[in-house]
């Protein structure tokens, strides 16, 4: 692209300069850096092939640094037109081409390498379900039972014995993974004690009984 067709990309940024505002000074920083390695695939074109898939490793890292570890909705549409504006007025391509070209390629990597995915946009009813859950779970037991709130309490009471029960099938899975393996170890460094070991197993089990 010559450089006459090229807008100031501190101008461009200008048009998202009250939607930077709302990100931290670390989230800025991070979307400025996004900006120019965005430029370098673009300029580049087909002579960067060779290092595109790097710079949309560098530009996934910096995008899922800005999304955190607990993504928003919004955060994800304030971060991607953030840095997707400036490229737009700067290059002078329209929105399809920087998704298909970029922002197809980004998600992708972060969504293979992260697991980060775009969060889900909730409706208002879901927003005031999710205020109240959490204000219930900020309740201890002892104010939940003052405020009568006797089913919550309950329902709550239910999920710390599921969850209890559950830790204690995974422990036992993992115990018997472990010695699983470690009789698989034992036959094969040792197979005469393995086999001496399965062929006394009952006066072993009774040994132990007398024990215990």
């Amino acid at each position: 692209m010559s450089q006459e067709n090229k807008v100031s990309l501190k101008a461009s940024k200008q048009e998202v300069k009250k939607a930077v505002l709302v990100l931290s000074s670390n989230q800025s920083q991070l979307v400025d850096e996004s900006v120019s390695l965005i430029e370098r695939v673009i300029d580049e074109g087909i002579s960067y092939t060779k290092t595109r898939g790097e710079l949309i490793a560098l530009i996934s890292d910096k995008f899922a640094s800005i999304m955190g570890t607990n993504p928003t909705y919004e955060l994800w549409n304030l971060a991607k037109v953030s840095i997707m504006n400036p490229i737009l007025k700067a290059r002078g391509i329209d929105e399809k081409s920087f998704n298909s070209n970029i922002w197809d390629s980004v998600t992708t990597y972060c969504e293979l390498n992260f697991e980060l995915v775009k969060p889900k946009s909730r409706s208002a009813d879901a927003e005031r379900k999710a205020k109240s859950r959490a204000d219930l779970d900020e309740l201890s037991d002892a104010e939940l039972k003052a405020q009568g709130k006797l089913v919550e309490l309950a329902k709550r009471e239910e999920k710390r014995i599921k969850e209890k029960a559950k830790a204690q099938v995974e422990k036992q899975k993992d115990f018997i993974k472990s010695f699983n393996d470690k009789m698989k170890s034992l036959a094969k460094e040792e197979p005469a004690f393995a086999l001496w070991i399965g062929a006394n197993l009952e006066t072993l089990r009774k040994q132990y009984k007398q024990v215990n």
